[in-house]
């Protein structure tokens, strides 16, 4: 990839203006002194992997526990944050340095449809094209508008994340409408089994659901898959 200064520069500067709208933004709501005359305090980005992005200007010496407090929190948390979370943290032996000190920490999520689909051209057709892959592609794509439906359907019975069923669906260029509406149907299917377990045995049904239940609907969906295999078998 050729290296662009012009639009490093930018991309730096749009990233670091992010972070100090956030420092200023508990400033200009703070009632403490501390935050509102010396701005005793940090913000930054990360990436999904919780390396440092970029800093606002705030005070920089909070930049070097943030690392550790994020490697806690994906430590603990990993795959299941949803849109709308925001995590709290001020454990001393994760990251803070005293009870004080307070990380919060929210996920920023984007439309991984639209990666699949948008940035797919971008990135990933260039190197498909390269290798010689288009065939391989075009047959993919093939099979993924023929049984795209059924998997869009069965992930919601694993532990499968979310997103690598949005993108592969936007890079196959599956119909967006029917991708929907399957979203809707078997995300709010666990839903709903859930809250009718609760329905009906209560509260001792709690651990079942916390340790056993994505199991059991894992097998359930594997023994559905290979009963299609053996049926295409036979």
């Amino acid at each position: 990839m050729q290296f662009d200064p012009i639009r490093l520069e930018l991309m730096k500067n749009a990233l670091g203006s992010v972070a100090d709208e956030m420092i200023l933004t508990v400033v200009r709501i703070a009632y403490s002194s501390i935050m509102k005359d010396t701005m005793d305090l940090s913000a930054a980005i990360c990436d999904r992997n919780g390396r440092l992005v970029a800093q606002g200007h705030g005070l920089p010496m909070h930049m070097g526990s943030i690392p550790d407090a994020m490697e806690a929190v994906l430590a603990q948390f990993g795959g299941n944050l949803s849109e709308g979370d925001v995590v709290i943290l001020n454990d001393p032996y994760h990251g803070g340095m005293h009870l004080p000190d307070i990380f919060m920490f929210k996920p920023i999520f984007t439309d991984n449809y639209l990666i699949g689909y948008a940035v797919f051209d971008q990135l990933a057709r260039p190197l498909i094209d390269f290798y010689g892959y288009g065939d391989r592609f075009a047959a993919f794509q093939d099979l993924y508008a023929r049984y795209g439906l059924w998997i869009i359907l069965i992930k919601g019975l694993t532990p499968i994340p979310y997103k690598i069923v949005t993108i592969a669906s936007g890079a196959a260029r599956f119909d967006f409408p029917l991708f929907m509406a399957a979203s809707v149907v078997t995300r709010g299917a666990r839903f709903f089994l859930v809250a009718a377990l609760l329905r009906f045995f209560g509260t001792p049904v709690r651990d079942f659901i916390e340790r056993r239940l994505t199991l059991v609907t894992s097998l359930l969906a594997a023994g559905v898959v290979g009963g299609f295999l053996a049926l295409k078998l036979l």
